[in-house]
């Protein structure tokens, strides 16, 4: 692709779907999105790490020039880390196509004269917030 492009990461095991959490994930499907195409660029191994801390400087820089990281859970001071490198982080649904988010990423990405404009995560809803704040007072259970 010879126009500007972003990549994005996707915690996923069979490439198809987000359906692994940032700090245990065994795989990253990265893609690349352009004005005019999107195409996987690699699929990235991690190894699976039982500890809760586990490998996260190792996925991090495995995720170099990543824009981007979907994933069905993260820790807080692992999406810090990732925001330190560049890199937002944003949960989705177990399961979630990676296709169809792929398609909602480049028609949101694709501004004027084909050119790529600034990705802007979205904000989390009230609702959202509140039950982010009533799990962490009912404590974390894995």
């Amino acid at each position: 692709m010879g126009e500007p492009t972003w990549k994005v990461a996707f915690a996923s095991s069979d490439r198809q779907h987000v359906n692994q959490h940032f700090g245990m994930a065994t795989g990253f499907a990265v893609y690349e999105i352009a004005p005019e195409a999107v195409r996987l660029r690699e699929v990235l191994q991690s190894v699976a790490c039982n500890t809760h801390n586990g490998r996260v400087g190792e996925r991090v820089q495995l995720l170099d020039g990543c824009r981007l990281l979907f994933c069905v859970a993260i820790g807080e001071a692992a999406k810090r880390q990732l925001a330190d490198a560049g890199i937002t982080a944003l949960v989705v649904q177990q399961g979630a196509a990676i296709s169809s988010l792929l398609e909602k990423l480049q028609a949101q990405s694709v501004a004027q004269v084909g050119t790529l404009a600034p990705f802007k995560p979205p904000v989390p809803s009230k609702q959202a917030e509140e039950k982010f704040l009533a799990m962490l007072a009912n404590g974390w259970d894995e």
